[in-house]
């Protein structure tokens, strides 16, 4: 009997041994789950965020992300050739930007929470090129809206350069402000010289009559030249570039 108990606590001690250690193997189990799990979820967010760079990257527009102490998060690739690739993130927009009246549409969005629209135009020396900037005047659109980033207000900022379009306006405008003088001149001088032909004595002199007509349709040609040159262009504002005769 005294065998049979022997035995029997001896089995009982061994049992309790097995499940404790089969208890601390499946602790084990669990926890090596726990971080083969924890490191997929790593895997899978590490592999979104660089999707979402990728993403970013083609854009054709400068993208900045801009935490609530006004310093850069993120910037994609046309955001880091614009500012010649030098060091963004972590940098506030003061250090970045060469002139306020780029960074103030930012800090205004970031106060108010809500989306500015601004288009700024600015000299050479101000630009977000800096040194490298060599087109003279350039026109910067600055699109900054509101962004939730870790729990903290933020701004996605858009810098679109629009320098083409603001100088090509600039040159219609100069070539529109041109052409307005140069017809003003010559229609100036055929309503001069139809006046004087209304006087029946001028109209008697054949002579005079056909010098003043002579004149008259060499400013005549003038103004269809001039009329001409201005339908080119809005031809070719059309995208009718076929129109232009490159010889």
């Amino acid at each position: 009997m005294t065998i049979a108990l022997g035995t029997g606590c001896v089995l009982f001690a061994i049992a309790a041994i097995l499940l404790a250690i089969s208890l601390r193997s499946s602790e084990r189990g669990r926890q090596e789950d726990a971080v083969r799990s924890e490191a997929r979820v790593e895997e899978l967010r590490a592999n979104q965020l660089a999707e979402r760079d990728r993403i970013l990257d083609v854009l054709a527009d400068a993208l900045l992300i801009i935490n609530s102490r006004s310093a850069i998060r993120f910037a994609n690739t046309p955001a880091r050739e614009l500012f010649q690739n030098r060091p963004l993130l972590d940098r506030p927009i003061d250090e970045i930007f060469l002139d306020n009246r780029l960074s103030d549409p930012v800090r205004e969005a970031l106060a108010r929470q809500t989306r500015i629209i601004r288009k700024i135009t600015l000299p050479p020396q101000a630009s977000p090129l800096g040194s490298a900037e060599q087109r003279g005047e350039t026109c910067w659109t600055i699109d900054a809206g509101p962004i939730e980033l870790n729990d903290e207000a933020g701004v996605r900022v858009i810098i679109r350069d629009c320098t083409d379009q603001y100088q090509s306006e600039q040159v219609r405008q100069d070539f529109v402000a041109n052409a307005s003088h140069e017809l003003r001149t010559p229609l100036a001088i055929i309503n001069g010289y139809i006046e004087n032909l209304l006087d029946d004595d001028i109209r008697e002199d054949a002579e005079i009559a056909n010098r003043f007509l002579v004149t008259m349709q060499k400013h005549g040609s003038r103004i269809s030249r001039i009329v001409e040159d201005m339908l080119m262009i809005s031809r070719l504002e059309s995208g009718e570039h076929a129109a232009l005769k490159l010889e």
